[in-house]
């Protein structure tokens, strides 16, 4: 044994019985594991390696253990709707309506994503080059859930399904609250407009994520993003989609479903909280 000039791991007195993990750094430039009859060694290089490599897979066990998403669900839903978790990465595919968000202003769109009310974007990748199809590439927010549930975003552990869904119930009735809101993500959408030349063309409830609280929101959907020169009309920002879904329409069983353990019914949204905010719209 050569000299030790490091206890990585461990203490001086655990030596020689070693009956928990010592790891000791040797004066011949090994690193040596020890756990009573067991030793492995180690270069100082392959040592820095090896500590790599468990450090990253540390995180990401410490992100499985936090985050909401149940994995086994979304690799179902991933088939169909191509999205994919990628350690502190939300990836999905896509594809731009008729190709006409050029490169250029998705540049545009990345940039203004890095400190604004809308999810970050790492990046567009194209699928096949000169295609209008991408792998949008954004951050991954654990503490964040669409502010309503639908099918195509249902991925979620149920008891964190459920959670939300109380949570949801409380922030609906309280008209106040939801009004700001409500006034806060609108003002999010027109910044986005003025500064990229674009607007979200499905702003609706499922495509917008929320804190626990409804106090801390991120504009995502990316992939229905339309430039504003070719929108004649004014746009306005529906109350009902923006605050609930565009699903209330379309007799989605998962919006039904998150709806029903509200404990709220839609009469109640409706006359309650929605029919009081006054629609706000954008002109050019």
């Amino acid at each position: 044994m050569g000299k030790v000039v490091k206890y990585i791991i461990g203490k001086e007195d655990s030596h020689p019985k070693y009956e928990g993990w010592t790891v000791e750094q040797n004066a011949d430039g090994k690193v040596h594991f020890h756990l009573k009859n067991m030793r492995m060694d180690f270069t100082i290089k392959a040592y820095n390696q090896f500590y790599d490599i468990i450090k990253e897979i540390n995180e990401q066990v410490k992100w499985m253990t936090n985050t909401k998403i149940d994995t086994e669900v979304l690799a179902k839903i991933h088939a169909k709707c191509k999205y994919r978790v990628k350690d502190d990465e939300f990836h999905i595919a896509g594809k731009f309506d008729k190709g006409k968000i050029d490169s250029k202003t998705i540049d545009k769109v990345i940039k203004y994503s890095s400190n604004n009310n809308v999810c970050k974007i790492h990046d567009f990748v194209p699928v096949v080059d000169n295609s209008a199809h991408y792998i949008c590439i954004t951050k991954l927010y654990p503490d964040l859930m669409p502010m309503t549930i639908i099918s195509q975003n249902c991925f979620y552990h149920e008891e964190c399904f459920l959670e939300h869904a109380k949570n949801y119930g409380n922030f609906i009735k309280d008209f106040k609250r939801v009004s700001a809101l409500y006034n806060e993500i609108v003002d999010a959408y027109i910044g986005f407009i003025k500064s990229t030349g674009c607007f979200f063309s499905d702003a609706s409830g499922n495509n917008i994520l929320v804190n626990s609280s409804f106090n801390r929101f991120k504009l995502i959907d990316f992939f229905s993003l339309r430039k504003i020169s070719e929108h004649p009309e004014e746009i306005s920002f529906s109350p009902l989609k923006i605050i609930v879904s565009e699903a209330w329409y379309n007799n989605d069983p998962k919006f039904e479903y998150f709806l029903e353990k509200t404990g709220v019914d839609k009469k109640e949204i409706l006359e309650n909280t929605i029919k009081k905010i006054e629609t706000r719209t954008y002109k050019k």
